[in-house]
């Protein structure tokens, strides 16, 4: 059964995210959730290094490969580990509202955590994230909504990968939207997904 791990993002809903991510992609993979502290009290590259070792603990087979589902900062930690920690466990990720390129909320909110520090429009760490391209055989589902009020206007999409524009504006409740994850299960499955 193909292991997929989820990283959630910034002050999600952790393992409600996880759970309800879990029932609608149903029992076709198995869902391993990525447990970190969540509130930016670390670097991203920090957290990333901690996602290496997590993987590398999974017991993999020799070239056996998992899928990420990734959910706003989530999306920047699992980028930074196949950037630039390890490529070779992953074939495919999903990003999630994630500020590739950064949202004005991290100048205004928690501003003094580090990784929110990093989250702020042409900070160094998002300079160096999209400077780097992501390998040709990893497949990237990027979803990303203009209308998204915490990563709103392009901040969400990535450039370099297969970039989904979405109507939804309630970021927090991305994950519980059954139409994306039901295109997000397409995705992982090698089915058309861009009818959202």
């Amino acid at each position: 059964m193909k292991k997929i791990i989820f990283v959630d993002g910034f002050y999600s809903f952790g393992m409600g995210s996880y759970l309800f991510l879990k029932v609608l992609l149903k029992s076709n993979f198995q869902m391993i959730p990525f447990k970190y502290d969540y509130r930016g009290y670390e670097k991203i590259e920090d957290t990333a290094k901690k996602l290496n070792n997590f993987i590398n603990n999974l017991g993999l087979k020799k070239k056996e490969k998992v899928s990420i589902i990734a959910f706003s900062m989530g999306g920047l930690i699992s980028t930074y580990y196949i950037k630039f920690l390890d490529s070779k466990k992953v074939n495919k990720l999903v990003s999630i509202f994630s500020p590739f390129h950064g949202t004005f909320w991290a100048n205004i909110f928690f501003k003094n955590r580090p990784a929110v520090k990093e989250m702020r429009p042409n900070s160094k760490f998002l300079t160096k994230l999209n400077k780097k391209d992501l390998k040709r055989s990893i497949k990237h589902l990027n979803i990303y909504s203009p209308e998204d009020f915490v990563v709103p206007g392009n901040s969400g999409k990535y450039l370099k990968s297969d970039s989904v524009r979405v109507f939804f504006f309630m970021h927090p409740f991305a994950v519980f939207w059954p139409k994306l994850v039901y295109n997000v299960r397409n995705f992982l499955e090698g089915k058309p997904y861009k009818y959202f």
